[in-house]
């Protein structure tokens, strides 16, 4: 449930809308997906051995600082409207800038495997295959 409430279900509706969203950028100059993520995901990389958790159970700190429903989505709305993203693709962003590589011991940045090209491949790979496309 994990993998398919956080993962597979943006992954179909982002790969259904494919189409649209590329005829979108051919007439109108652009088209966007804005796919929010956490500072949970500094908690572990993908375990593609276990991706639907069934070996292990979800761990980490319960301590989280709770933002405003306007700070929450600040960041994806400029994501989403802002002219001076165009092109900025494939990016990871905190608080309205491009996040820093994560630095151990903090809850801010990227994880390094976040931003791994072999790592995305085999995720696009694993999720193509369960959702069957």
């Amino acid at each position: 449930m994990q993998f398919a409430t956080n993962h597979l279900g943006h992954f179909t509706l982002t790969t259904g809308l494919h189409d649209a969203l590329a005829a979108a950028a051919r007439t109108a100059g652009q088209a966007r997906v804005v796919s929010v993520s956490s500072s949970a995901h500094l908690g572990s990389g993908i375990v593609f051995d276990d991706i639907h958790f069934r070996m292990r159970a979800a761990t980490g700190s319960t301590a989280v600082t709770w933002k405003t429903p306007q700070q929450g989505a600040t960041t994806s709305v400029l994501l989403a409207v802002s002219p001076l993203l165009d092109g900025s693709g494939g990016k990871y962003f905190e608080d309205c800038n491009e996040a820093l590589p994560n630095e151990p011991g903090t809850r801010r940045g990227v994880a390094a495997y976040a931003l791994d090209p072999e790592a995305a491949s085999r995720l696009w790979q694993v999720s193509a295959e369960s959702v069957g496309t």
